[in-house]
């Protein structure tokens, strides 16, 4: 049977361990990028979509031909 203390010295001794950790880090700063990046363009794409209801909305619509 394995002690924890030697099975604590394995762990530490694994790299696999510490590139799992880099790769959610590097997947967690992606993620916060992109939140803020969206975050960011959505307050100019919500003004720019109310101009465009205002322009459509002064439009009159004929049934001419």
């Amino acid at each position: 049977m394995v002690s924890i203390i030697a099975a604590f010295k394995q762990f530490q001794k694994d790299p696999s361990g510490a590139v799992a950790v880099d790769w959610v880090v590097l997947v967690a700063a992606l993620v916060g990028l992109t939140i803020a990046v969206f975050s960011f363009l959505a307050g100019g794409m919500d003004a720019i979509s109310n101009e465009v209801a205002i322009q459509m909305s002064d439009q009159e619509i004929t049934d001419e031909f």
